[in-house]
């Protein structure tokens, strides 16, 4: 079997970068992506986050219904209840059935809950580094961002940035990773694009002259 020529072996190197860059990305889109703040519809798959706001009705019970910010630590004290719920982390539906059985079980009757966002929490990232804007930024109305466009808000490259190295710092469950992302590459293939999440840094690194 023949040795293999220098040219053959930069092709397999080149093509090893490709589908370590697309496993990359992969691993990156696993993470939940940014929901839409939509006013008062909820997307099914969104958790409750520490101070959202939470617009809770109780139907012909009035003193039971109001708005209730959810604390830092994902509890709420509702009336008549005396002890806190936790809504952190649960869905709306997950949510009203909660209320429900607790209702029910000591004060009302076949409750009938209905719970909605009143207001999302603010949602931010950082872009630091290679940028002429570095510093954090809340993402518009709490709609999805993109790398690319969090680059594009905080002023674009510098002269100096690596385009072809941009580390994207996330936490996920306890541990933070730090995936190294091609930008130039992304610009030239949009759909490789990836969205952020709350909290994640992005930092552009510098050109080696």
């Amino acid at each position: 079997m023949p040795s293999p020529t220098p040219r053959h072996l930069a092709l397999v190197l080149i093509a090893a970068l490709g589908c370590s860059q697309a496993q990359t990305r992969n691993e990156v889109r696993k993470a939940e992506s940014v929901p839409s703040d939509t006013g008062n519809s909820t997307p099914d798959n969104y958790k409750v986050r520490a101070n959202d706001v939470l617009e809770v009705k109780v139907y012909q019970e009035s003193d039971l219904s109001g708005r209730v910010q959810v604390r830092e630590d994902g509890n709420v004290r509702l009336p008549l209840i005396n002890e806190t719920v936790r809504v952190g982390g649960l869905s709306i539906t997950e949510i009203e059935n909660r209320i429900r059985a607790l209702l029910a079980k000591d004060y009302v009757r076949d409750p009938r809950v209905t719970v909605n966002i009143g207001e999302f929490s603010k949602i931010t990232f950082t872009v630091m580094g290679q940028v002429n804007r570095a510093g954090t930024y809340p993402m518009p109305g709490n709609k999805p961002v993109t790398l690319l466009q969090a680059i594009g808000m905080a002023g674009s490259y510098t002269r100096l940035a690596n385009e072809r190295k941009v580390y994207l710092k996330r936490t996920v469950g306890n541990q933070q990773k730090v995936y190294v992302l091609d930008a130039q590459e992304m610009a030239r293939n949009p759909k490789d694009d990836v969205i952020l999440r709350d909290g994640d840094v992005i930092d552009i690194q510098e050109k080696r002259f």
